[in-house]
């Protein structure tokens, strides 16, 4: 009578074993992180909308402020006006690369963007747990400035959609919205398309915060009317 495994039957056992980790292990990794990103931008976003609350208490809407499109002074008293929310380990308007990376950040498919550290419109604020929390004024007929939030502040990947994402004052709304929100189902749907899924990066915030995934970065056939995530 058999009683126990030959050597030769535990190796390929293992080996099986093995196999199926490897092949499991990347997705459980990256729905992970999903999952930790979702929450921590969900956080940061709620504290962008409460303050925002308090700040058009103590200064009128934000729709009404007359700001001037990449105005470097208009920038750093929208910030200075959050901050006074947020737990601010340091601050930065005119010299950027004190609180970001000095490095080009990447879009949804892995081509140069921007280095934001050389930038002289924006400020920013870090915050205790290394995310960064930047500002720009734009003035324009339907947003009034922009938000942009990185994650991990000075860690990889530093790309547009993953680590790094866009919000938007709308006039109209008079609210802070992701990027990639739209009232229409047609723009929303549009938009997702040529500002994240395709290219760029600056429409995945509202993916992200809807959908709980970044599976716009691992296949292309997602829509919000659809498939909403890979597998």
């Amino acid at each position: 009578m058999k009683t126990g495994f030959t050597l030769a039957e535990v190796l390929i056992t293992l080996g099986i074993i093995g196999i199926v980790a490897a092949m499991t292990l990347p997705t459980l990794i990256q729905k992970h992180q999903d999952k930790s990103d979702y929450t921590h931008l969900k956080k940061i976003y709620s504290q962008l909308l409460q303050a925002t609350m308090s700040i058009e208490q103590e200064y009128g809407s934000i729709a009404e402020w007359n700001l001037v499109g990449d105005s470097p002074e208009d920038s750093k008293m929208i910030m200075e006006r959050y901050k006074k929310y947020f737990k601010v380990i340091k601050t930065c308007d005119e010299d950027l690369s004190a609180c970001l990376p000095d490095v080009i950040y990447k879009t949804t498919i892995g081509t140069d963007y921007v280095r934001w550290s050389t930038s002289s419109a924006r400020s920013s604020f870090l915050l205790p747990d290394g995310a960064i929390v930047m500002f720009n004024s734009q003035g324009f007929s339907d947003t009034a400035f922009q938000i942009y939030v990185d994650l991990n502040g000075w860690r990889k990947p530093n790309q547009l959609g993953n680590d790094f994402f866009y919000f938007y004052y709308y006039k109209d709304q008079k609210a802070i919205l992701p990027g990639g929100w739209y009232a229409s189902e047609a723009d929303k749907t549009a938009n997702f398309k040529a500002g994240c899924l395709n290219n760029y990066g600056y429409y995945c915030t509202n993916w992200l915060l809807e959908n709980g995934n970044k599976d716009y970065l691992r296949c292309k056939d997602l829509s919000y009317s659809g498939k909403t995530k890979c597998k």
